[in-house]
């Protein structure tokens, strides 16, 4: 596995900040999938923005079938 950038955002606005000033990151929100993929050096991110902390429940709603997260 390669070295990487871990941040941890607070705000929404900091999570954009930091995928924006790095276009190799990527974003865990549970993340084995992620880690998994890094042991097997499938991907390699040069950062990890963690968003498990964020508030985002504006952004996942449920409905009929189960949930939509998105606009």
């Amino acid at each position: 596995m390669n070295r990487f950038d871990y941040v941890r955002p607070t705000s929404i606005d900091e999570a954009i900040r930091a995928l924006a000033e790095t276009p190799a990151a990527k974003i865990i929100a549970g993340g084995t999938n992620l880690v998994d993929l890094m042991k097997y050096d499938v991907m390699a991110p040069d950062t990890i923005v963690d968003i498990n902390e964020l508030d985002l429940k504006e952004f996942v709603r449920e409905t009929d079938g189960g949930y939509r997260i998105g606009a």
